[in-house]
This record gives C-alpha cells, structure tokens and sequence, in this order.
C-alpha cells in the first residue's frame, strides 16, 4: 500500500470469526478460490493507519497493489513474525 509519495508498505488481510462461528462445534471450508471467496462466518478487513492532523482534511491517494504469489508469501511471514507473543491473560 502506498499513501500519496511515502514509500510503499506491506499490509495484510485480517480475517476475523464471527461470534457465531466461535460457538458453533462444526467447521467450514472455504466455499471458492477466487479473490473473493467467502468463508462462512468470517469478516475480513484491511486495516490502514493514515497520519494527518485531526480538524485539517486533505485528499489522499491510495495505491494498493497485490504482491506476485512468491513475494506475498515472503511479506505474510514477515507480518505474521512481528506479530508480538501473547503473554497470558489480561484482567
């Protein structure tokens, strides 16, 4: 993804279960292999951090470009690897 002139960076697609989902005992399979296929009872987004000052609105360009298979690859474990440990429970 690219914001304007800054330097392209690499993001990736969250997927996220539904409520739904996460209690029901059975399990789906993905229902196509195109670009958009679906699987049930899952969200996907695509998170994007846009700096700018909050009360001053200005137009942006966003050029979102998908990476050739073997690149994409190489990027999603990257972004998987800086991911930070889960350490424990939070209460």
């Amino acid at each position: 993804m690219q914001v304007d002139d800054a330097p392209p960076r690499d993001v990736g697609v969250r997927t996220v279960r539904t409520i739904k989902a996460q209690l029901s005992k059975k399990s789906e399979t993905l229902s196509g292999l195109s670009l958009r296929a679906q699987i049930p009872d899952t969200t996907r987004f695509l998170d994007l951090e846009i700096e700018g000052d909050e009360n001053r609105f200005v137009e942006r360009t966003l050029r979102i470009t998908r990476l050739p298979a073997d690149e994409a690859t190489r990027v999603k474990a990257a972004l998987i690897a800086a991911i930070p440990a889960k350490r424990g429970r939070v209460t």
